[in-house]
C-alpha cells in the first residue's frame, strides 16, 4: 500500500480534511499530518505582510464560518457529503489513527526527520506555505499541488483574477503539478478550465472551486502513483508570476464578471 503524508495550514482545513477522507476512501494509507500552528510569531508576521488589516476578517471566515453551507456546492456541501463529523484535524487523526503533528512550519529539522523515517511515497500539499527543496526531496513521487489558475500561464496569487482583468477568460480553473522550489513552475499534472456563471462574485467562484480541487488533487495522486499521468514539463517562459491583485484591480476584474 502507498503511504500519503498530508500537509496542512491548521487543524482547522476543511479542505484537509476533505482530502485526508478522499484519499482513506481510495484505501490510500495516511501515514501522518503535518499541520501548522495556528498562531506563531512568524506565521502571524507573513499574514499581516500579505493580508494587511483583512488578516481579522480572513481568519473570521476561515474558522467561525467554515461548516456554513451556501447556496451552491461548496467544501461545507462536500464535507457533509463525505460524512466527516469531525470539527477538526486533530479529532480526525484520532478516530482514524493517523499520527498528526503540530509544527511552526513545514521547513523544520523535525519535519525532515520525521520524512527520513517514513519515506512517503507521496506528500499532498493542502496548505502551509513554501515549502523547501530539503523537504521537497524526502517525498517520494513528489509534493502534489491543486493551483487555483490555469498553468503555466497564471502562476503565483489572484491567478483566478488576473486572467479576468486581462479578458484571458478561457484561462481560468485550476492545475494540479508537482511542488519544487520556485512558486507554480512545477511539472503539470492537470488543468482543468472552469467557466464563470455570469454575475458570479469572486468569493462564490472561489467556494464553488474548493470542492473540485479536492477531487482534482486526489484523482491526480492516484494517477500519479499508478503511473497513469506523466508530468509535463513547463518552461519558465511560457507564463508569469503575478502578485496579489490591489483592491482598485480587483474592482474592475469583478466589474468584467457582472458584464
Amino acid at each position: 500500500m502507498y503511504k500519503i503524508i498530508l500537509f496542512s495550514p491548521s487543524i482547522y482545513s476543511n479542505y484537509t480534511l476533505c482530502v485526508a477522507e478522499m484519499l482513506r476512501q481510495k484505501d490510500l494509507e495516511i501515514a501522518g499530518i503535518f499541520a501548522v500552528k495556528l498562531f506563531n510569531r512568524q506565521r502571524i508576521k507573513n499574514e499581516i505582510r500579505h493580508n494587511g488589516t483583512n488578516l481579522i476578517n480572513k481568519c473570521f471566515n476561515k474558522i467561525i464560518f467554515r461548516n456554513q453551507v451556501k447556496d451552491y456546492y461548496c467544501l461545507a456541501s462536500l464535507k457533509r457529503d463525505l460524512h466527516i463529523t469531525s470539527k477538526h484535524l486533530k479529532i480526525y487523526a484520532r478516530q482514524h489513527q493517523i499520527p498528526i503533528w503540530m509544527v511552526e512550519n513545514l521547513n523544520t529539522p523535525f519535519v525532515a526527520n520525521k520524512l527520513q523515517e517514513i519515506q512517503p511515497d507521496l506528500a499532498v500539499f493542502t496548505g502551509g506555505g513554501i515549502i523547501r527543496e530539503s523537504i521537497l526531496t524526502k517525498c517520494g513521487h513528489g509534493v502534489i499541488n491543486c493551483h487555483e489558475g490555469i498553468l503555466p500561464y497564471y502562476r503565483g496569487r489572484s491567478t483566478i483574477e488576473w486572467p479576468i482583468l486581462l479578458n484571458d477568460f478561457n484561462n481560468i480553473g485550476i492545475s494540479t503539478h508537482l511542488m519544487t522550489k520556485n512558486i507554480d513552475e512545477g511539472p503539470i499534472l492537470t488543468t482543468q478550465r472552469i467557466p464563470f456563471i455570469p454575475n458570479e462574485k469572486f468569493s462564490d467562484y472561489h467556494h464553488r472551486l474548493a470542492p473540485l480541487m479536492c477531487e482534482e488533487l486526489v484523482n491526480s495522486s492516484v494517477q500519479l502513483l499508478n503511473h497513469k499521468i506523466i508530468p509535463q514539463f513547463q518552461a519558465k517562459q511560457e507564463g508569469k508570476l503575478f502578485f496579489k491583485m490591489g483592491r482598485y484591480a480587483l474592482e474592475l476584474a469583478q466589474e468584467k464578471m457582472c458584464c
